[in-house]
């Protein structure tokens, strides 16, 4: 499901409201760091994967098959730079446990790769 922007409202203080069947959710959007970039991605479907496969005779064969990469049969649909963590009722100037999941997330990749 997904929610039309045109029904989205942003107030002031950076937060957005929508309703989804008559409830009220409220959203509080973490934009990501510079360096980082977010992608929507899709699986490329079974057809293409075993047509890609194929030999040049049309026929498979088991021992001459070998195991693609990882990441391979991605395909990246869209791209985004901000995450927007959507809760019933209002949001409390706290963090919750997504937006703390999100931030410590962020500082742990940062350590990984900083070697």
């Amino acid at each position: 499901m997904s929610i039309s922007k045109e029904r989205i409202d942003a107030s002031s203080d950076g937060n957005k409201t929508a309703y989804f069947r008559g409830r009220k959710l409220t959203a509080k959007c973490l934009r990501l760091p510079k360096e980082y970039k977010g992608a929507v991605v899709q699986i490329k479907n079974e057809d293409q994967q075993q047509k890609d496969s194929l030999d040049m005779s049309g026929t498979k064969d088991q021992a001459d098959m070998e195991p693609q990469p990882a990441g391979q049969d991605l395909h990246i649909t869209s791209t985004f730079d901000e995450i927007c963590i959507w809760t019933h009722g209002s949001i409390s100037d706290s963090p919750d446990q997504y937006t703390k999941g999100v931030k410590e997330w962020l500082c742990t990749a940062e350590r990984a790769h900083a070697y």
